[in-house]
């Protein structure tokens, strides 16, 4: 059983199907890159995810719970980014995470230890407006990982950001994912999600048309030295399962 699963996940938007009998297995330790063609509905499997819609029919579970009846009590051990951090500008990166523990009440040394995990510390007392975008991305994913969550649900984590910045963030994932942490991506980037995913999932005509390890995705072409954008949109072509 995954840390993760969907069953039969189903959703409609003003009567019109946008997902269809949705079946997701997310390994505990994964990075699991989540992909498909812009309109496929990989936002709004996040937000099923997180409990920010509601599912027409099928059931979203985590470590065998259903959300619908546990959704604190998972919230408790998850984090989120979706797509732009959300954080006061005006504020500095300390008095951002500061004010997050306004709730959450970890203190000061776990707001120490985000920032250093982040690699923020040097940059703590700066306002937030002055981040460049990888860093006002990885106040995000700080921000998000605060209540020290087991599992990461990050949507489109390295959107907008230049070379320097993807690879901040894609460093910062590569050392959670080390450290024992689950994590959920979608990204546009297929060169991204071949660099550091170990699972993908795609999502093509409302349902999934495969899931699997990196390694079994690119053993499904006969070309000596597959990349991950070709078999893609070979898989999204003949919408193969």
């Amino acid at each position: 059983m995954g840390i993760i699963q969907t069953e039969n996940l189903c959703f409609d938007y003003r009567k019109h199907s946008v997902l269809e009998n949705v079946n997701i297995n997310i390994p505990e330790g994964a990075i699991y890159g989540y992909l498909g063609k812009n309109g496929a509905g990989k936002s709004t499997t996040i937000k099923l995810l997180l409990g920010l819609l509601t599912p027409a029919k099928g059931k979203v579970l985590y470590k065998g719970m259903d959300l619908s009846t546990n959704r604190l009590k998972i919230l408790g051990f998850t984090g989120n980014l979706i797509e732009a951090p959300s954080f006061y500008p005006n504020l500095t990166g300390y008095e951002n995470l500061k004010y997050m523990d306004m709730f959450l009440r970890h203190g000061d040394k776990r707001i120490a230890e985000t920032l250093a995990l982040t690699g923020l510390t040097d940059a703590a007392d700066r306002r937030a407006k002055h981040y460049s975008t990888g860093m006002k991305q990885r106040l995000g994913i700080a921000m998000a990982m605060l209540n020290r969550p087991e599992i990461l649900i990050l949507d489109e984590p390295v959107n907008g950001l230049d070379p320097e910045g993807i690879h901040e963030v894609r460093e910062l994932i590569l050392r959670l994912q080390s450290e024992g942490k689950t994590i959920f991506l979608s990204s546009h980037l297929l060169s991204e999600i071949e660099k550091i995913c170990t699972h993908i999932g795609i999502l093509n005509n409302k349902s999934i048309v495969f899931e699997g390890t990196k390694d079994d995705l690119m053993a499904r072409t006969s070309t000596d030295t597959p990349d991950l954008e070709s078999v893609f949109l070979s898989i999204i072509k003949n919408n193969v399962k």
